[in-house]
């Protein structure tokens, strides 16, 4: 009679090599039979558990409005969520008032290093139109 339970040393290696597996690894591992027919049973078990560990597992989600520090979920929650959640803050997608805060923010420095030359520019250019227009007035002013 051969006894195909496993001694608690062969029970320990089999816990190490599959405790960091996926359930879906664990199902691959069973359809390729890579595990021996003491473990088997053994498995089969534990896959259950992970299975259900996995469905349960927390996930925290994040949405810009509704939870922007995060809120825990249930792993098989996490479909059905809306649009706009994301599983890290980093993939918020900026709004158009963060991209224009972006762009004040970089132009800053060109900014503070150039103003005078700016102002100078504007102020030739508006007094340009002034002339232009008093020139046209006392073109047309002339001919009446």
């Amino acid at each position: 009679m051969t006894n195909n339970k496993l001694n608690d040393k062969e029970l320990d290696i089999l816990v190490i090599r599959v405790q960091h597996m996926s359930a879906t690894d664990l199902q691959d591992a069973l359809k390729r039979n890579i595990f021996n027919t003491k473990e088997v049973p053994y498995i089969e078990g534990y896959l259950q558990h992970k299975i259900e560990e996995e469905r349960n597992a927390p996930v925290t989600m994040y949405h810009r409005r509704k939870a922007p520090d995060g809120k825990i979920f249930k792993a098989f929650e996490v479909p059905a969520l809306k649009k706009g959640w994301v599983d890290s803050p980093d993939k918020f997608k900026e709004s158009i008032n963060e991209k224009i805060c972006i762009l004040i923010k970089s132009s800053l420095p060109f900014l503070k290093k150039h103003w005078q030359f700016i102002v100078r520019s504007l102020v030739i250019l508006i007094a340009a139109i002034i002339a232009a227009a008093v020139a046209l007035f006392i073109h047309f002013d002339s001919k009446y």
